[in-house]
């Protein structure tokens, strides 16, 4: 084309991020706002552009679909359980999109960057409307890496992993363990351990949500997802980068990063590394350490 184009690189390595950040002079915004059909930057499939002036300041974000550049959903996400979801940046907001255009969405960050509570608000928001009856949440009871097993938890096995991280991680999304439990009852979450998950079918009218998987080896993320009928929706989350609590899930037998590695370019596959950490000042500087 004889434009010169800047590449904005934020990223001390070479691991697939779901999105390019590129900045863009006048001339070359009107081009590229000209050819929307025109894949000029070589996107993968449902990867993103995130485009930046000469100054750095983001402008615009688009999805490549394969054929053109389409916009972000512009659609306020709203949930009886949660308030209005307004994406906090560019990020959450390509997120957010690819959760709601694609049939499996995977997403990793730190800790308090966002990836749990905006899965959440969108799955509920798509059970609210009818599009799905209930999230299915597969989840590994691994334990912190370092931390002291208390030893058997007392009930069955959702009272069991409600005294768990997940349970923990739900309870703070929906206010108390109440109202999960309650959420249980009514059919709209569905809790099951990977080691339960063999012979199961998720469903037409669900969505499964795994948390938490880079605490997942290659084979058991193969397994939950070769439960998935064609219907259904799926959502991937976790932090393969620091919170991996288990050598066995290290390296090229993590199940989240070798998803994201395979997946990547499929017409039915999303990405998006998050890239800010939103929970307070204090988790900020906790990820210094």
């Amino acid at each position: 084309m004889g434009l010169d184009v800047e590449w904005f690189e934020n990223k001390e390595t070479n691991d697939y991020t779901g999105f390019k950040e590129i900045i863009m002079s006048d001339e070359e915004m009107a081009y590229f706002y000209e050819h929307q059909d025109e894949n000029m930057y070589n996107l993968l499939v449902n990867e993103y552009i995130i485009i930046r002036n000469p100054a750095g300041e983001i402008v615009d974000s688009y999805r490549w679909n394969g054929e053109e550049y389409c916009s972000l959903y512009k659609k306020q996400i709203k949930s009886t359980y949660f308030d209005k979801l307004k994406p906090k940046d560019i990020y959450q907001s390509c997120l957010v999109d690819s959760i709601m255009n694609n049939t499996i969405t995977a997403t990793s960050a730190p800790p308090g960057a966002g990836k749990s509570l905006l899965s959440l608000m969108c799955i509920f928001n798509l059970i609210e409307n009818g599009k799905y009856d209930r999230m299915v949440l597969l989840y590994n009871p691994s334990k912190a890496k370092g931390a002291f097993d208390q030893g058997y938890y007392s009930g069955n096995a959702v009272e069991k992993g409600l005294q768990q991280s997940v349970g923990q991680m739900l309870a703070t999304k929906f206010g108390d363990q109440f109202g999960v439990e309650l959420l249980i009852q009514q059919g709209k979450i569905k809790l099951v351990s990977l080691a339960d998950c063999r012979g199961m079918e998720i469903r037409d009218n669900e969505i499964l949500y795994m948390t938490e998987t880079q605490n997942t080896t290659v084979e058991l993320i193969k397994l939950a997802l070769s439960r998935v009928s064609s219907g259904a929706k799926v959502i991937i989350e976790g932090d393969y980068k620091t919170q991996v609590d288990s050598y066995l899930f290290e390296g090229k037998n993590n199940g989240l990063k070798r998803v994201i590695d395979a997946f990547k370019g499929h017409e039915e596959f999303g990405y998006i590394e998050l890239q800010n950490i939103w929970r307070s000042k204090i988790a900020q500087l906790a990820e210094a350490l």
